[in-house]
């Protein structure tokens, strides 16, 4: 799906066209989550979509977008949300507990999409990338831990990977 700022105009890939100057980055990351809710999983990326190009370090938007597209299968891209999630928030060290469990979330989103990854390299028999991706999971699994030890879930990823 593509969004484009065309003039005035949001056009997406489905054909919704919204004046650009009446929405705000945060109305469509709200059409965005109403759109999810939905179950209109197509246009809740254009809006998420729309949302990052008005607003390109709205980290939540981001977050949103990567959910999309690990829905779709499309976990190329839920990486490259998921790592520009960790570019746009400040760093782990300087903010405060909820970025901290955000970026916890992040990590172990990660885990998650290498982990799909490598499921695909094994289904292509390409042993070698399926290592590598698990290796990444773990690593992304045990960031996750660090930042907040109490991720329930990333703790249990990292558990059954390690036991690997």
């Amino acid at each position: 799906m593509a969004t484009l700022l065309l003039g005035a105009f949001v056009i997406t890939s489905t054909g919704f066209a919204t004046p650009a100057s009446t929405l705000s980055p945060e109305a469509h990351y709200q059409l965005a989550l109403d759109a999810e809710l939905q179950g209109a999983f197509a246009h809740a990326e254009d809006q998420f979509l729309a949302a990052v190009l008005l607003n390109p370090v709205m980290a939540e938007a981001y977050l949103g977008l990567s959910a999309v597209y690990i829905r779709f299968g499309r976990f190329a891209k839920a990486r490259e949300a998921l790592l520009t999630v960790i570019r746009t928030l400040p760093d782990s060290k300087l903010v405060g507990p909820q970025y901290r469990a955000a970026l916890s979330m992040t990590y172990n989103n990660l885990g998650v999409v290498e982990e799909f990854i490598a499921e695909g390299a094994l289904q292509a028999r390409r042993l070698d990338a399926v290592r590598q991706h698990v290796q990444l999971a773990v690593g992304y699994y045990q960031r996750a831990v660090e930042l907040d030890p109490r991720n329930a879930q990333a703790r249990v990823n990292l558990h059954l990977r390690k036991g690997l």
